[in-house]
């Protein structure tokens, strides 16, 4: 798992390496530059960068994200690609390669120089995909802290709320209660709290989608560089929302506690 600080590490390595560049660039850029030349031996630089990293990371990206979304709804997410440091590399390679085109041994030096840290930076977001999926088999929980696929929150709460619905109708007191009870927390309300205790925490250690219920992610100072989102996990209780049991069973959803 990523320790909380891994990605901020990431970001800052970004940063260095642009900053590095405008600093080079500033410094040893050719004048005059001569424009046409210079467009075509930036573009020419940046697709050797992402030609040459992408020939390395597609044939050798086996392993699927199943992070935290296949942790309870048991999914699988397309192959990721560390688009992200294959993008920040070549538009370096870009810029270096076109500030000063008649430097032969800078250009080439440049892009050894970015198509190895293109290649760690690469190296480590496949080391977390493997560290997700050794969490999910071991049952670590949350299995990850940080994610790349920040439109699977949504799906995630969706994939709890749906599970919890199922098993809730799958429950003989439920299928069998026809009473019309008021809107409220599920945990409060008189279909739940007529059972004995031994059944309400049989069942919640079962499903343990009572306490934990939202996934949401948040963007932090690092993440429009390296992609990374913050996993956050609101704490949130069941809603009933009113009426008959059979019907308001499928009509439950997740609402965030009060602080």
């Amino acid at each position: 798992m990523w320790p909380a600080w891994f990605p901020h590490l990431i970001g800052a390595i970004d940063v260095v390496i642009l900053a590095a560049t405008f600093v080079i660039v500033d410094k040893y850029h050719a004048r005059p530059l001569q424009a046409s030349r210079a467009i075509i031996e930036g573009v020419a630089g940046g697709l050797l960068v992402t030609l040459f990293l992408l020939a390395y990371f597609i044939p050798t990206s086996p392993a699927r994200e199943m992070s935290w979304s296949t942790w309870d709804v048991a999914f699988w997410n397309m192959p990721p690609l560390p688009w992200q440091p294959i993008l920040l590399t070549a538009l370096c390679a870009a810029i270096l390669c076109g500030s000063n085109p008649d430097a032969r041994r800078f250009k080439w030096s440049a892009l050894l120089v970015l198509l190895i840290c293109g290649w760690f930076l690469g190296q480590a977001y496949r080391a977390e995909i493997r560290q997700q999926i050794r969490n999910v088999y071991d049952r670590v929980h949350p299995p990850v802290t940080y994610t790349l696929t920040p439109h699977t929150a949504v799906r995630v709460t969706h994939g709890r709320l749906n599970t919890l619905r199922r098993r809730l109708k799958d429950q003989d007191p439920f299928r069998k209660d026809t009473q019309t009870y008021s809107a409220g927390r599920l945990l409060e309300t008189p279909c739940w709290t007529a059972l004995p205790d031994e059944y309400q925490q049989a069942f919640m250690a079962n499903v343990p989608y009572f306490q934990k219920g939202i996934v949401t992610t948040r963007m932090e100072w690092h993440t429009p560089l390296t992609g990374f989102f913050r996993v956050v996990e609101v704490p949130s209780g069941v809603w009933y929302p009113g009426g008959c049991v059979k019907d308001a069973i499928s009509k439950l959803e997740y609402r965030p506690l009060p602080e």
